[in-house]
Order: structure tokens, then C-alpha cells, then sequence
């Protein structure tokens, strides 16, 4: 009775204990929050650069593409959690060309605590309609990642397809 008591208790421990979304992957947020940078590197012309980065840098390309077959042009962004908040979240969504629309935005990596916006993605479809997003990374601490969309023209579900070595 006392080794179940025991197991019970640290089962309990462990999932009260553990953040509940620190590994959940494909939410969608409600609306579209870039994340704002700064090096806090001023001069007598300002920062050394700062603001709005969801699509920092100019060598992630492409950020956006236009798929004809499903009508939608897709493309990712460096989101946040909060508008007030500096945690990169990599995200993917689409304009809907039929509809003149967009949908909620999906998560596709939590950057786990990262604010540097050169972490930002980059996107390719592939002859098949399947999304890839190419997560920069920054040496071995924060590696780059390489997500698979699981259908096509679809933003839903996102798996982690391979890890550059």
C-alpha cells in the first residue's frame, strides 16, 4: 500500500509540477503578435535596430508563397505570446484568396524562452502541396529545426521532420 501511495504522490508531483503547454506545439492564438526586438545598442542615430521583427531577417526566404492549386498564399512569422511580451513563437498562416480571408494563426515551435528574432522561420511547399518550415537555430544550444506539414495545403498539423546536424 505505501509503494502505490508513494507512486501516486510522485505521479502527482510530476504533472502538477510540469507547465502544461511548455512542449504543446500547433495552437492556434487568437490574433497576430509579432514579436518586437531591440539590441539595446544606441547611438546618436537611434538603436541599433528594433521594432516590429516578425519577419526579421532579410536572408529568411521566403517568409510568404502562394499556392494556385488551394488559393492561398501561406506564410510564417515571429510571433509572441502577448503583445507586451518578448517569447518568439514560430508561426504559420495563410490569406484564403476565395474567402479574403485569414484564420487563426497556428504555433509551430515554441522558442521555449528565446526573444532573438534571428531564430525566425522560413517556409517552401513542396510538388505535393506539403508545407515546410525551416526554424533557424544558433549553434547547438538552440538548434535548427526542419517541420513537415501532415497534409497538404494545410496548416493544422505541423511534425518536426529532421534536425540538421
Amino acid at each position: 500500500m505505501l509503494h502505490k501511495t508513494y507512486c501516486l504522490l510522485c505521479f502527482c508531483t510530476v504533472f502538477l509540477c510540469c507547465p502544461k503547454s511548455a512542449n504543446a506545439q500547433n495552437l492556434k492564438l487568437d490574433g497576430y503578435k509579432g514579436i518586437w526586438f531591440t539590441l539595446g545598442q544606441f547611438s546618436e542615430f537611434g538603436d541599433k535596430y528594433s521594432g516590429g521583427l516578425g519577419t526579421y531577417t532579410a536572408n529568411h526566404l521566403p517568409v510568404a508563397i502562394y499556392a494556385a492549386k488551394a488559393q492561398k498564399t501561406f506564410f510564417v512569422y515571429g510571433g509572441t505570446t502577448h503583445p507586451d511580451k518578448r517569447h518568439l513563437l514560430i508561426m504559420i498562416s495563410y490569406f484564403d484568396h476565395r474567402k479574403k480571408r485569414v484564420p487563426k494563426p497556428v504555433i509551430v515551435w515554441d522558442k521555449m524562452g528565446v526573444d532573438d528574432p534571428h531564430d525566425n522561420a522560413s517556409l517552401s511547399i513542396d510538388q505535393n502541396g506539403y508545407l515546410w518550415v525551416f526554424v533557424s537555430g544558433r549553434g547547438k544550444i538552440r538548434p535548427g529545426l526542419i517541420f513537415k506539414s501532415r497534409q497538404p495545403y494545410n496548416i493544422d498539423a505541423l511534425k518536426k521532420s529532421m534536425k540538421p546536424k
